[in-house]
């Protein structure tokens, strides 16, 4: 039996027909069009992470990337330490996507790890052409497509620019054995001491105090990055796209990389490039107007309509959002329909049994997935013979380590001091709207009103919250949120 049915819902599906429509040659608009960037918003405990775990494994065929922002943050990683980990697991060999090598870009990352001496130019360019492998004549060519880049990038230092402009001679010059040869030592050592002085600099930039000049390094390596990437794929329309799962985005390391992205994809020619990012809330470094952002009614962009397929809303040019909806009560039938045939227990309701066990999973959890998930793999742990309806009484009991394990899951992580028994109150009301205007939360004590600004935020939030639809509007009465814990939680 399935725990967690990742890629095996109708809403899962979807999503995944939406990305091989993106990696598809040809599918994606017209020859010029860019592949937007991607971000899935979606709650705790709404298969983010199995969604995108399944996608890889279905796209693994390709080459595709998969990496957990969460993880790489914890070890103090940066974008570009991001982006050398979605190149290690691009540049495998495989079928159907050309050869991908981007060697300009391995030797800028190489540049950029080395700690060179900031004071003494000098020694700076003997640091770095030790540790740089093989003959200029290697290596040069890419130093060039680096300058070449960073030169399209307004604010660069005056002694940046005066030295690019004397690579390209320098480089055709290296290129001609013959005539290299007749060059002296000293103009050779001279050539290949300006070409370094790219790196060094950039080195330099990438390691100061000053953000700004971290931020434009930044900006070159991506840019190097995608160039070595669309320089791959040239003539080759035949070929499948390349894929960047990323999940766990809505840290400052995947708001950072996400901007990144959009930014310098920008004015450019397009690339091969498909990423589509899983976030539990809407990075911060996206809530700018520049990139489409403007805090909907309902609380934030790409809504998905019932019964709708994935389609994500464009909020700026490069950048789609959408929103992971919860599981209707069909998908839910059929997971229950799977835990149903596969335990031997009697049956309940007569020949209904199965529709009938769907329909009390979907009361209980109102298709939150990994609620849904738990409560069946709980159900299903059950020895043989115990009848449904027992096994659910028991399994709901507020004890059980399914309920514990829920309240975990689903409820914010690390919440402040007394917000948990708050919305546990608060599950006795109507909605979180009526919970908002208790008298318990109107004390005048600093504590109490710190708790209440803490209670408002959790209420206001659309991706912490939920909304039961029945359609029939006298039953489901304001859009005033409830919790998404289940009821058995609270």
């Amino acid at each position: 039996m399935p725990q967690d049915w990742a890629g095996e819902s109708e809403r899962d599906r979807s999503v995944l027909s939406y990305t091989e429509s993106l990696l598809l040659p040809g599918t994606s608009g017209g020859a010029d069009e860019h592949v937007p960037v991607t971000l899935l918003l979606g709650p705790r405990g709404s298969g983010k992470t199995t969604l995108l775990r399944a996608i890889g494994q279905w796209a693994a065929v390709g080459a595709v990337a998969r990496l957990d922002l969460a993880e790489l943050a914890r070890h103090d990683q940066g974008p570009v330490d991001v982006l050398k980990a979605v190149a290690y697991d691009l540049e495998p060999r495989k079928k159907h996507v050309p050869r991908i090598s981007l060697p300009a870009f391995r030797l800028m990352c190489a540049a950029l790890a080395l700690e060179l001496d900031g004071q003494d130019r000098a020694v700076a360019r003997r640091q770095l052409s030790q540790e740089l492998a093989g003959p200029p004549s290697h290596w040069l060519p890419h130093v060039v497509q680096v300058g070449q880049t960073a030169g399209t990038l307004a604010g660069l230092p005056s002694p940046f620019m005066e030295v690019f402009r004397v690579v390209p001679t320098i480089e055709r010059v290296l290129r001609h054995g013959q005539v290299l040869r007749r060059l002296s030592r000293i103009r050779r050592a001279s050539a290949v001491t300006s070409a370094l002085d790219i790196l060094v600099e950039l080195n330099l930039a990438y390691h100061s105090a000053s953000a700004e000049d971290r931020a434009v390094t930044e900006r070159i390596v991506c840019g190097v990055f995608l160039q070595e990437l669309r320089r791959s794929y040239v003539r080759k329309d035949w070929a499948v796209r390349c894929l960047v799962l990323l999940d766990n985005a809505d840290n400052p390391l995947g708001g950072e990389v996400l901007r990144l992205l959009v930014q310098e994809r920008r004015g450019c020619d397009r690339d091969p490039l498909v990423v589509l990012a899983m976030a539990g809330s809407y990075p911060r470094a996206l809530q700018d107007v520049d990139f489409g952002w403007q805090y909907a009614a309902d609380g934030y962009p790409g809504a998905w309509g019932a019964g709708t397929g994935f389609d994500p809303q464009e909020v700026t040019a490069g950048l789609r959002v959408g929103r992971l909806r919860d599981l209707t009560r069909s998908e839910v039938d059929q997971q229950a329909k799977e835990v149903f045939q596969s335990t031997a227990a009697p049956p309940p309701r007569g020949n209904a049994g199965a529709r009938w066990l769907g329909w009390a999973v979907y009361e209980i959890t109102r298709g939150q997935p990994a609620a849904t998930a738990r409560l069946l793999g709980a159900l299903h742990g059950f020895e043989p013979s115990a009848p449904w309806e027992e096994r659910l009484r028991r399994a709901l009991q507020p004890s059980t380590e399914l309920v514990r394990g829920l309240r975990d899951r689903l409820l914010p992580i690390d919440p402040p001091q007394g917000l948990r028994p708050a919305l546990a109150r608060a599950a006795a009301a109507p909605d979180l709207a009526q919970a908002v205007v208790a008298h318990w939360l109107q004390s005048e004590t600093e504590a109490a009103a710190h708790l209440g600004q803490e209670f408002r935020a959790f209420a206001r939030d659309r991706l912490r919250t939920m909304h039961i639809d029945t359609g029939d509007p006298l039953a489901d009465g304001p859009r005033a949120p409830r919790t998404r814990c289940c009821a058995a939680c609270c």
